[in-house]
């Protein structure tokens, strides 16, 4: 992945956004300088912070287009054949004192029972090093991301993690000339959390990916 440029800055007194785009490009052949193109992304990110709850919440959007010739349908090590490990996607990767934490989904707390299920958002909760504090992460899928509502990879043993894997154990499609969209809330809150105030969380994440999908639509408009 190459980096082409960075796009629409916009600075709030409570929120940062800004546009990135990118170029996927295959192995050069023998005597190129550089391989053919594969995909045209363009990013958008965003950090806002919320009044009404000791969190921070960043949106990320991924726009892909298939440039090249060939299909590059998309899969994971569970469509290849290895059970239960369809990771892919934006991933989250807690540190290691969260190791052993819980994980949150719709009514449930538990383990790493939970990988596999499908759900519209999924959480961790741990503890730190130090003082013995805690935090909570709350992932948000959009309802029009591919195959929503997704599989999710996560883990609490050897590592923490989060991951909200479109491909899981189904390939998306991706021919060429077509786009592939998604996008997603992450909130970061000070403390422990259960499933009632994980999905108070994910409401602040749902939000977010309203008011920054209505933000892009502008900034493409103005464009």
């Amino acid at each position: 992945m190459d980096h082409e440029r960075f796009a629409g800055l916009t600075v709030t007194a409570e929120s940062v956004s800004l546009g990135h785009h990118l170029t996927w490009r295959a192995q050069p052949l023998p005597g190129q300088d550089r391989g053919s193109d594969v995909i045209e992304e363009e990013r958008h990110w965003s950090v806002s912070v919320p009044r009404a709850e000791d969190a921070w919440v960043l949106t990320f959007s991924s726009v892909m287009t298939n440039v090249g010739d060939e299909r590059l349908d998309i899969g994971s090590p569970t469509t290849k054949g290895r059970e239960n490990a369809g990771y892919g996607g934006l991933f989250w990767r807690g540190t290691r004192s969260f190791t052993e934490g819980t994980i949150l989904a719709p009514g449930v707390a538990g383990g790493e029972e939970v990988r596999g299920t499908r759900a519209e958002w999924m959480g961790f909760s741990g503890r730190h090093d130090d003082r013995g504090g805690a935090s909570t992460l709350v992932m948000v899928d959009d309802n029009a991301n591919p195959l929503h509502p997704p599989q999710w990879f996560m883990r609490t043993e050897l590592f923490g993690c989060a991951n909200p894997a479109p491909f899981f154990s189904e390939e998306v499609p991706f021919g060429p000339g077509e786009t592939l969209t998604f996008r997603y809330a992450v909130v970061i809150a000070d403390g422990a959390g259960d499933p009632e105030r994980a999905e108070l969380l994910a409401r602040l994440g749902r939000d977010a990916l309203s008011r920054s999908e209505k933000a892009e639509k502008s900034e493409k408009g103005a464009g």
